[in-house]
């Protein structure tokens, strides 16, 4: 749209507006650098004179009652930061530290609506549903608490284990931690681990239901503490059952499998898992294992176990076994060696875990070797359902160094 102006007197008037609406621009926009740049300084003086710059800005309302609630003056704070929530409903930020100064004011009505004003201004960042939690919980709000750490674990990608942690201590109600945790692998794996780390052991197996009744694919490395955990209780027959499980929801596992033999992966063509049962080994400076494809007895693959030159005693290989009471068993490996340099060499044990009773226990292993048996029986007593196969070292006081070979490894019963 063009404007004409014919006479002097309308081009006169034309550039005076003009002129006056740049003053006015030019005013307001000098104010709002000033009040910024007052605002900056973060003392009160400074914010009041921002906020009386710009009366309408949220923030500086904010910030002056933020500050005055940290100086320990909530009395004063209290008007600012609700002049802040009416100028801005929808900064849940503004309403938690409103909710904050009723708190200490002992307004727990006030309290209550900030929080709910908060959690509805922004319903679902996490961020904003844990501090609502917090607020809830020092209500003693339990319920509405464990409401917003369900919001918390249902939309965060941070680690959900602080959330579970917390559901956990505020309850110890295993039902009521569940029913806020997404029926997905990750997130119930992370609350498996804290009942672990408390000990709970039936609410363990109650988030391990639940997880397994998903028929999902778990990577096994990720519940060798939960079997280990059973183990450690006496609870083998259910360590070993939720072996069985992982077997049947994972294809793969099933290769660690041979027919008869109760051992996993005795021939070491597949990936250590480093628990569950399979081969569990303890990396140190005084025992070196690697899979090895250029020593084989069979297969592609056999386990180098090699002594820098220490005392050791416990090589820290080790697979638990799952067998019967009373009833008799057969050992077998195949074992090489080069200069293995010792007045005690390793040998093959097992023994009942819970007891220490020793069942059985090979000849030690000296000097070079080409491919050997190893065999031999053992009998499990009346009650034993579980054995630990180990590679130690008895007597034990002298060094050892030199390097072994081990395949073909297997408990097979009679």
């Amino acid at each position: 749209m063009r404007v004409t102006l014919h006479s002097a007197t309308q081009k006169i008037a034309f550039f005076a507006a003009a002129l006056m609406a740049m003053a006015v621009y030019l005013v307001i926009m000098g104010r709002s650098y000033r009040a910024e740049q007052l605002s900056s300084r973060l003392d009160a003086m400074s914010l009041r004179s921002a906020l009386l710059l710009e009366p309408d800005n949220a923030g500086y309302a904010h910030d002056l009652g933020r500050y005055l609630f940290l100086a320990q003056d909530a009395q004063s704070a209290t008007p600012y930061l609700q002049r802040a929530v009416d100028l801005n409903p929808f900064v849940a930020r503004f309403w938690f530290d409103l909710a904050a100064a009723y708190y200490v004011a002992g307004d727990l009505p006030g309290q209550q609506h900030a929080i709910e004003q908060a959690t509805a201004s922004d319903p679902r960042t996490p961020e904003v549903a844990w501090e609502a939690a917090n607020f809830y919980l020092v209500q003693g709000r339990t319920d509405d608490a464990l409401q917003q750490l369900g919001v918390v674990l249902q939309n965060t990608s941070e680690p959900l284990r602080p959330a579970l942690q917390l559901g956990w201590r505020t309850t110890h109600n295993i039902d009521k931690v569940l029913a806020i945790t997404p029926n997905k692998p990750a997130a119930l794996l992370e609350l498996l681990q804290v009942m672990i780390s408390n000990q709970r052991i039936d609410e363990a197996e109650a988030v391990w239901q639940r997880l397994a009744s998903l028929h999902q694919w778990v990577d096994p490395k990720q519940l060798a503490s939960w079997i280990g955990f059973l183990v450690l209780q006496g609870r083998p027959e259910d360590a070993n059952n939720v072996w069985q499980q992982l077997i049947e929801m994972d294809p793969e596992l099933k290769g660690y499998a041979s027919p008869g033999n109760l051992l996993s992966n005795g021939g070491f063509e597949r990936e250590l898992l480093d628990g569950g049962f399979d081969w569990q080994f303890q990396a140190n400076s005084e025992v070196n294992f690697a899979l090895d494809t250029t020593q084989l007895y069979g297969g592609t693959r056999s386990l180098r176990i090699t002594f820098p030159g220490s005392p050791v005693q416990d090589t820290g290989l080790l697979q638990w076994v799952a067998v019967r009471p009373d009833s008799t068993y057969s050992f077998s490996a195949y074992v090489r060696s080069e200069e293995l340099l010792t007045s005690s060499g390793p040998r093959f044990e097992i023994v009942e875990p819970y007891t220490r009773e020793r069942l059985f226990l090979a000849d030690d292993i000296l000097g070079s070797n080409s491919w050997m048996r190893v065999t031999g029986d053992f009998h499990t007593g009346s009650k034993t359902k579980l054995v630990a196969l180990r590679i130690v070292r008895v007597p034990a006081n002298s060094v050892i160094k030199g390097q072994m070979w081990i395949d073909d490894v297997s408990v097979t019963q009679r």
